[in-house]
């Protein structure tokens, strides 16, 4: 009986994903801060908001209009008012 070799490779990445990988390993950073795979990438934290009924209706109500996730929409006002504040 003889022994086979059979090599095993992984699932190649896509191009875009693949480049940012490198670029994050090389340089610590990522082309597009706010590109999908920047997020996936990123530590996170959670934070619990209480807000008035009629606030969350409005908010959802403006989501599914225009066909929006409402947490992407709620982070990308925060992201907005705070990322650019100078400590």
């Amino acid at each position: 009986m003889t022994k086979k070799t059979i090599s095993i490779s992984s699932k190649p990445l896509p191009n875009e994903k693949a480049k940012a990988i490198d670029q994050w390993v090389t340089e610590g950073t990522l082309e597009n801060e706010n590109s999908k795979i920047y997020k996936e990438q990123r530590l996170t934290k959670k934070l619990t908001v209480t807000i008035s009924e009629e606030l969350h209706k409005k908010i959802k109500l403006y989501c599914v209009k225009n066909n929006i996730n409402m947490l992407d929409k709620v982070e990308e006002i925060l992201e907005k008012e705070f990322l650019n504040i100078n400590n």
